[in-house]
C-alpha cells in the first residue's frame, strides 16, 4: 500500500481533471484527425514492428528505440520510390550516438554468431553503407540525422535485387550494436524479429488499449489509497488558509505549492477567459514553490501538487504536459514506495504521450511496470 506521505487537497486534480471546461479542446483533436491525413510513404510507410528497450539506471529514462517500416512502393515525390525504412533512436545522457550496425536477415534465423546475415547497415562519421553477406559494399542508404534527439532514419533504396526480397518477405531478423556493443540485452541478446505482415495499425491499437488500461488501474489504485486524505474544504477556504500562511511566510513552499493548485481547481469552475487567469496565476505559485523546496523536505509533495495541475491542463492551451512528465519522474526518484512510485511514472507516460513524446512516454511505462515486477 502506498504511504500516507502527502496532506494534499490537489493530489486527485490528474484523476478528475481541473478544465473540464475545456472539454471541445479533444472533441477539435478528433475533428482535425478525420480531415488530416498524411500518405504513409511520406513518412517511412506502415509501421511493422516497434522495439524499445530502458537502458538507464536507476531512475534515468535513458533508452534504445528501433522501429522496422514496411517497405514502400511507388512513392512520390521522393528520390527512391520503392524504399525500406528502418529508424534507430538512442537516449543516453553519458554517451552520444557515434556508430552502430544492425545485421538483417530475411531467415529464420537462431544463432548470429555462427550465421552470415544476409546484408549489414553500418553507420560511423554521419555516413551510411549497406553490405551483402559476402562483405562486398550494396548501396549507400539515405539518412535523416537529427542530432537533438539522436534519431536516424535509414531509407534503403530498393534498386538491388537482393534487397528487393524485402518485399515478399513475411518476417525479418535484426541484430543490432550501438558504439560497438550489443543492444537489447533484455531480450536475451537474441534478434528482433519483425513481422512484415500483421497490420501495425492494429497491433498499435490494442496495445494503446492496454497502456491507457494499465493507466487508469494505476490511477485507480492510488486513488484508493489516498482515500482518507481528500481534502473536504471548499476551494475558496483552502485559498483563504494558504494565502494566510504566505501572508505569514512568503517562503513557505508547501503553503505556495497548494494555494497554486487551488487556484487552478477554481479555474475549473469558471469560465474559460478566467479559467486561463487563474491556470497560469497558479503557475506562479507552483514554480515559485517548486524552486524553493528542491532538495528539502516536503519537495514530494510540492511536486505533486504541480504535476497533477500540469497533467490536468489541457495541452493544447498551456503546453504543461512535458513539465508534469518531468516532475512526476522526479518524483518517482524520490520516494522507495514502489506502488508510488509505479503511480508517477504511468502518470510520466500519461502526460508524455500528451505532448507527443511517445518514446520517452514508453520507457516511462516499461519503467512503471518493471517496478512492481
Amino acid at each position: 500500500m502506498i504511504k500516507k506521505i502527502l496532506t494534499l487537497n490537489a493530489a486527485f486534480a490528474c484523476l478528475f481533471g481541473v478544465s473540464i471546461f475545456f472539454f471541445f479542446d479533444s472533441q477539435l483533436d478528433n475533428l482535425l484527425g478525420k480531415f488530416i491525413r498524411i500518405h504513409p510513404s511520406f513518412t517511412g510507410g506502415e509501421l511493422a514492428a516497434d522495439f524499445i528497450e530502458a537502458t538507464g539506471e536507476n531512475d534515468s529514462l535513458d533508452y534504445i528505440h528501433y522501429t522496422v517500416f514496411k517497405p514502400v512502393t511507388n512513392a512520390k515525390w521522393v528520390d527512391n520510390p520503392e524504399y525500406w525504412q528502418l529508424v534507430l533512436e538512442y537516449k543516453n545522457n553519458s554517451e552520444a550516438l557515434k556508430s552502430f550496425a544492425s545485421h538483417i536477415d530475411f531467415d529464420n534465423i537462431k544463432n548470429y554468431k555462427n550465421y552470415n546475415w544476409d546484408y549489414a547497415i553500418e553507420f560511423s562519421e554521419g555516413q551510411g553503407k549497406i553490405y551483402d553477406s559476402e562483405n562486398n559494399f550494396v548501396c549507400t542508404p539515405q539518412l535523416i540525422i537529427l542530432e537533438k534527439e539522436n534519431q536516424i532514419k535509414i531509407r534503403i533504396p530498393l534498386k538491388d535485387q537482393g534487397l528487393q526480397r524485402i518485399l515478399g518477405a513475411k518476417k525479418t531478423w535484426h541484430y543490432l550494436l550501438v558504439n560497438g556493443k550489443p543492444v537489447f540485452t533484455n531480450m536475451n541478446a537474441q534478434p528482433l524479429e519483425a513481422d512484415m505482415e500483421e497490420e501495425g495499425k492494429a497491433k498499435d491499437n490494442n496495445s494503446a488499449k492496454e497502456d491507457q488500461a494499465y493507466i487508469k488501474q494505476t490511477k485507480e489504485i492510488f486513488a484508493e489509497a489516498m482515500e482518507g486524505d481528500f481534502d473536504s474544504n471548499s476551494i475558496e477556504e483552502n485559498l483563504d488558509f494558504y494565502k494566510n500562511k504566505i501572508d505569514e511566510n512568503p517562503n513557505d513552499f508547501v503553503s505556495l505549492a497548494n494555494y497554486g493548485s487551488n487556484l487552478a481547481k477554481k479555474g475549473g469552475n469558471s469560465s474559460v477567459v478566467q479559467a486561463v487567469i487563474l491556470v497560469n496565476q497558479s503557475y506562479t505559485y507552483l514554480d515559485k514553490a517548486a524552486k524553493l523546496a528542491r532538495g528539502k523536505e516536503g519537495e514530494v509533495e510540492v511536486l505533486l501538487n504541480r504535476a497533477s495541475v500540469s497533467a490536468s491542463v489541457p495541452e493544447q492551451v498551456f503546453a504543461k504536459s512535458e513539465s508534469g512528465a518531468e516532475d512526476f519522474v522526479r518524483l518517482a526518484s524520490l520516494t522507495d514506495d514502489a506502488e508510488f512510485k509505479a503511480y508517477c511514472y504511468a502518470m510520466a507516460c500519461d502526460c508524455y504521450q500528451k505532448c507527443g513524446k511517445t518514446t520517452l512516454a514508453k520507457v516511462a511505462l516499461q519503467k512503471s511496470k518493471k517496478v512492481l515486477e
